[in-house]
């Protein structure tokens, strides 16, 4: 995946006549993050940093990723669109522990096709944040892809883990055992099964907050 990234990003740079610093830049990155990218220092580049990358150069984040950059499609970057918020909230029959979710409706958001990250609207919600986590704060909206519940490649994602819905960075990891979900949240990293009973909510491909 990396590879096909790097590709991608040097054959837009040449396309379009840009450097890697004034990419970073306009996209609002730190100075080296292009550059990290395409030399392989930057092995796992955060979702937000691609998505940020697609959204600027106006390809779908798929075919950034797949090496083969392509258009976003039919919505232009100034272009408003309806995302609905969504609310997930636990419920507990007794203890500490909830039983099952319900997904409920919040307040929608219009927002600039320019922030979905090159995502197609279908699918994302507005979210927000009730935990501290990785690079969010309570009370940050994040921009969620519902259809995007797998952690490869790694990203920001918000999650239930049984109690409560938090935001946490995902990533698989190989260990002695298995392949393994690498969970980074406000409490610490942990590695744990595939197949647990952490359930994925969908990727956060963009956040903002409110001041």
């Amino acid at each position: 995946m990396i590879p096909s990234l790097a590709a991608a990003l040097t054959r837009l740079l040449r396309e379009r006549g840009l450097s890697a610093l004034g990419l970073s830049r306009a996209a609002g990155l730190a100075d080296d993050a292009v550059r990290n990218i395409i030399s392989g220092r930057s092995l796992e580049p955060r979702g937000e940093v691609v998505a940020a990358l697609a959204a600027h150069l106006d390809v779908t984040l798929e075919s950034l990723l797949e090496g083969g950059p392509v258009p976003r499609g039919p919505f232009r970057g100034d272009e408003m669109v309806e995302v609905p918020g969504r609310a997930w909230v636990p419920v507990r029959w007794s203890g500490p522990t909830a039983e099952r979710l319900e997904a409920k409706d919040a307040p929608s958001w219009t927002l600039p096709v320019s922030a979905l990250g090159g995502r197609d609207p279908a699918g994302l919600v507005v979210y927000a944040a009730e935990e501290d986590g990785p690079g969010v704060r309570r009370g940050d909206r994040l921009i969620v892809d519902t259809a995007d519940d797998l952690p490869s490649p790694p990203g920001l994602f918000v999650v239930f883990d049984g109690v409560g819905v938090l935001p946490a960075r995902l990533s698989v990891v190989l260990s002695a055992t298995g392949s393994m979900m690498r969970i980074s949240d406000a409490g610490g990293t942990a590695d744990v099964p595939l197949a647990s009973n952490i359930r994925i909510l969908g990727r956060v491909v963009a956040k903002w907050s409110l001041l």
